[in-house]
């Protein structure tokens, strides 16, 4: 969970809900992890809170094409997401957690429609991401639901197999392989 940084004030020891930013996942043991662009303002200072335990963030990179930050803290022996090296099949179930700011959240099932699904016009972009981007997997609920971009699709088995990516009128995810390798670079 995402927080405005502490101020020195007493009121930093209660959270509220304009406090929570939305979530992260945790990348490596070490304290990375990957958040979408979209929970942070620019010039302000944020933490993480892990079991209930504060970290300022140390250090951050952006991706501007799949619209990722990846974050540094000094939070060890964390336990990271399983990221699938693995393209998921044609109509395999898949799932996202749809959190809605710090009151609840919400699994919203979806099955993949085309695992590899080139959108031309935006291609170059996602190309200069990483040498190996050039796909996109899109998703489907089977009904017209409201879709934020900065969410995580899993599968079955937990493992993340792609990030959202930016788009208004499909449901895209970039696989969860090429957000490795943009975290490498």
């Amino acid at each position: 969970v995402l927080r405005r940084a502490e101020t020195g004030s007493i009121a930093d020891q209660v959270l509220t809900p304009g406090d929570i930013r939305g979530s992260a996942l945790v990348l490596t043991s070490d304290g990375w992890f990957a958040a979408h662009q979209s929970l942070f303002d620019p010039g302000v200072q944020y933490d993480v809170i892990v079991a209930g335990t504060r970290y300022p963030i140390t250090a951050s990179t952006q991706d501007p094409y799949t619209g990722l930050v990846f974050i540094r803290t000094d939070a060890r022996n964390l336990s990271p997401v399983q990221l699938s090296q693995d393209i998921p099949e044609q109509g395999e179930l898949v799932f996202t957690n749809d959190a809605h700011g710090a009151t609840g959240h919400t699994f919203v099932p979806m099955y993949v429609q085309r695992s590899q699904y080139h959108q031309v016009a935006t291609l170059a972009d996602y190309a200069q991401s990483t040498a190996e981007l050039n796909e996109l997997m899109q998703l489907t609920t089977g009904e017209q639901q409201r879709y934020r971009s900065e969410l995580a699709f899993f599968n079955v088995r937990g493992q993340v197999i792609g990030f959202g990516a930016q788009d208004e009128t499909e449901i895209l995810a970039i696989p969860a392989r090429h957000v490795n390798l943009s975290f490498e670079q």
